[in-house]
Parts: structure tokens; sequence; C-alpha cells
């Protein structure tokens, strides 16, 4: 009966421990939110150069959200270098994210990059190998 009291002892000072830790987190996400809105706006407008500024002073290397969505920016804007750069590490940050991919390979082909867009639809199959064949395209 002790050893079980140590461990819900145990177990409420960790949550208490990580709780501060969590609402920094969430404050994070807060601070994204209005620069990701205006980000959609200037796309809208088509002002994709101030799109990706907002975006850059929220810049959080582990986000996959902002890596991916820089990434499209970069390619609306024409600027394919920086957008794989972006959609890269988008794909590192979620291993199994088709969608990286698929985005990679809209400004690799746009670069005549041939090798580069059939690597990453590989890419795609070893991941999800049923995806060309998907509900949504059969019908």
């Amino acid at each position: 009966m002790e050893t079980l009291k140590k461990t819900v002892y145990l177990i409420i000072l960790a949550f208490i421990t990580f709780l501060p830790a969590r609402r920094l987190v969430a404050q994070d996400y807060s601070s994204l939110q209005p620069a990701f809105s205006t980000s959609y706006t200037q796309e809208t407008a088509g002002d994709y150069s101030n799109a990706i500024a907002t975006l850059k002073k929220v810049y959080d290397d582990s986000s996959y959200e902002v890596n991916a969505r820089l990434g499209w920016l970069n390619y609306m804007a024409g600027q394919f270098t920086e957008s794989t750069t972006y959609y890269s590490k988008a794909a590192t940050l979620m291993p199994y994210s088709i969608e990286a991919r698929l985005g990679y390979a809209l400004p690799a082909s746009a670069m005549g990059n041939w090798d580069q867009v059939v690597n990453k639809y590989l890419e795609i199959l070893k991941i999800d190998r049923y995806f060309v064949f998907s509900k949504k395209s059969v019908h």
C-alpha cells in the first residue's frame, strides 16, 4: 500500500511540475495564430514577401506548421530553393508527412529537378502505398 501511495504522489508531482511548461507551449501557439491569420490575408492579396516576413518574425525551427507554410509561400513567391528547404525541414520534423513531400515536389518540378520529384513520390508511396488510390482520387 505504501508503494501505491508513493506512485500516486510521484504522478501528481509530475503533473504539477510539467503544468507550467504546457502553458508556455500554449502561449507559443497563441502568438502563432495572429501571424498565420495575417499571412493568409497577405497571401490572398498576392503579397507573398510580406506573408513570408510575417511568419519569419515568429519562426520556430521545430514547428512543422510554420516550415510547411513557409515552403508554400516561398513557392508562390517563386523562391523555389528556399521553398524546398522549408518543405525538407517540415518532412524531417514529421517523417510520415505526405503533405510536406507533395509540397517539395512543386518547387522541384518548377526548377526542372525531375529526379527529386520522382524521389519524393517514391517516398510518399513508401509511407502510404495506397496513396494514389485513396477514396478522394477514385471518386
